[in-house]
């Protein structure tokens, strides 16, 4: 499921059986959608697990949605 991360669909079903039922809680057990992509490879396919078990919230992806150099966050454009 999170290939970033190695997490697996059994992972997510654990974390709803420990009670980790929102997006949010659930990412925070396993680490689904932390991995180098941020989600943006895995992070439809655990919304569509937990849909399937009844648990679907709305899910917005925080900023930034496409990854950036360090510089860009502290303002400078290019290290001397």
């Amino acid at each position: 499921m999170c290939f970033c991360e190695d997490i697996r669909v059994s992972d997510l079903f654990k974390a709803l059986k420990t009670g980790f039922s929102t997006p949010e809680k659930a990412k925070r057990f396993t680490g689904w959608g932390t991995g180098a992509c941020q989600g943006k490879l895995c992070v439809y396919n655990g919304l569509f697990v937990l849909c399937r078990e009844g648990k679907c919230f709305p899910y917005t992806q925080r900023l930034p949605v496409e990854p950036l150099p360090f510089g860009a966050l502290i303002g400078v454009d290019e290290v001397e």
